[in-house]
This record gives structure tokens, sequence and C-alpha cells, in this order.
């Protein structure tokens, strides 16, 4: 099973301080979950381009989208050419396309995390559309 300290040490392009920068991202994240009534997935590029699950965080306020673990998992190829815009952006960037993650609909806002002038990766609000 990945963990997140172990996808983050597969990147040589982060340094120390990017690796802490997120480490404090995701130690405080659980307010904004809950916060947006939504799911967080802390997403990263590999070495291949494919963009993974460095980390979750499930909400306390409404249901969770997603039963399962999901760190370590590559995200779907379909969704490449919009991950990418995101990276890309320089502010939050709103998916045009509505997505299924089991039986809910849901809307996807992108977060671009930068440190030190680069982007390290970005933050997936996944909105369930029927508790919106």
């Amino acid at each position: 099973m990945a963990d997140f300290s172990h996808i983050l040490a597969t990147r040589p392009d982060f340094d120390d301080d990017d690796r802490e920068w997120l480490h404090h991202l995701v130690a405080d994240w659980q307010v904004i979950a809950d916060l947006s009534f939504a799911d967080l997935l802390l997403l990263v590029q590999n070495g291949d381009g494919k963009y993974v699950v460095a980390e979750q965080c499930r909400p306390s306020t409404v249901m969770t989208l997603r039963g399962d673990d999901v760190v370590g998992d590559t995200m779907p190829d379909d969704m490449t050419g919009e991950l990418d815009a995101a990276m890309q952006s320089s502010v939050v960037f709103r998916s045009t396309v509505l997505r299924t993650v089991g039986k809910a609909t849901v809307c996807n806002v992108y977060a671009p995390v930068r440190h030190n002038g680069k982007t390290l990766g970005l933050v997936v609000r996944e909105t369930n559309m029927a508790t919106r």
C-alpha cells in the first residue's frame, strides 16, 4: 500500500522544502473538506506524467464519495487533458465535465498547489452534485 511520504519520495524534482510544504497542506485540510462538504484529493504527477493520488481527505459533514482508500491510485487517462490544464492554470480551475464516482455525479474543482515558483500538484475538491 502506498503512503504519502513514499509517493513524495518518488519525485526527484521535489526538494525537502517542497515535501514539507505538502505535509503542512494535508496536516490541516480536514477543516477544508468539512466546510466545503466535499472529498479532497491531492494529485501529483509520477515520472510518466500520469496523475497519482498522493493523499485524500474525507469530509465528516456529509457522506464521503469514496469508501475505499485511493492513495496511490492513478487517475483515469480521460482526465489527463483537464488535469494538465489545471496544472497550467494560475487560478482555481472548475471542471466543465461532470463525472461519476460510485453512484454519485461529481463536479471537480482543481486548485494548483505552488511552492517557490513551481506547481507541485493539484488539490481536487470532489463535490457530490446531489448534496450541493
